[in-house]
């Protein structure tokens, strides 16, 4: 455990247990900040923390609400997981370190947090293949569609349907926007102002920016969904007879 590792709480209580995908570090006790934040949290599990400063027998973190923490008299060394850890191999216990793992290495200090990134870099990979379709339905003698895998981001898939003005522009610049989000926040650079920001709101910590990106998901998924129909879409046998 260095400084600047990312580590997630586990437990808090009687014991305060926090680690990572890999290890766990036990402490007797947590004292309370003086928050300083202008929304006091305490630190509950899940969370995720930043170790600002160590000694062989305590820890000081940094909590999601940006204040500090002081985890208090190491009860074990630091240590690998085993199965005493997690529990038995069940698809709890797998699922769990699944979602340690993505918090810590894509510093996502809450279950909201995670699941509004899960949900930008699925929409993102949802509307990457719709706009696909669109241009290989789009080209005079395309390939079959399994073998039309042009190697592109979501963004260069809609600057293409842009300069053939496939689709209206609304929805476009909807599509642009969504790929700019998804690349801010996969993968995590960290001190990037943009991550998250969508059309002027924070998507983690906006409900409106979240609604309104949920609302432009389908909007667009829509409109190309009628797109692919109105253009007859057709099997790649029926193409090729």
């Amino acid at each position: 455990m260095d400084k600047g590792c990312v580590l997630r709480v586990i437990q808090v209580g009687a014991r305060v247990r926090v680690g990572t995908a890999e290890t766990i570090h036990e402490y007797k006790g947590m004292t309370e900040p003086n928050h300083k934040c202008q929304a006091p949290k305490p630190l509950t599990p899940n969370d995720c923390v930043t170790v600002k400063n160590l000694t062989a027998a305590s820890v000081l973190v940094t909590g999601p609400c940006g204040c500090d923490f002081l985890l208090w008299d190491r009860t074990v060394e630091e240590g690998t997981r085993t199965t005493d850890d997690v529990g038995v191999t069940t698809w709890d216990s797998l699922l769990d370190r699944v979602r340690m793992w993505t918090m810590v290495r894509f510093a996502l200090n809450t279950d909201i947090d995670l699941w509004v990134w899960v949900f930008i870099i699925a929409a993102a990979a949802h509307l990457e293949q719709l706009a696909v379709a669109v241009l290989w339905t789009a080209e005079p003698k395309p390939t079959p569609f399994q073998e039309y895998q042009p190697k592109m981001t979501l963004g260069q898939v809609v600057g293409s349907i842009r300069k053939k003005s496939l689709l209206d522009d609304a929805t476009v610049e909807k599509l642009d926007r969504i790929a700019k989000l998804r690349n801010s926040v996969a993968p995590f650079r960290e001190g990037d102002l943009s991550r998250g920001q969508y059309n002027g709101r924070h998507v983690f910590t906006d409900p409106a920016g979240l609604r309104q990106l949920m609302d432009d998901v389908d909007a667009a998924t829509n409109v190309m969904g009628q797109w692919l129909q109105n253009s007859g879409l057709v099997t790649d046998e029926k193409r090729h007879a």
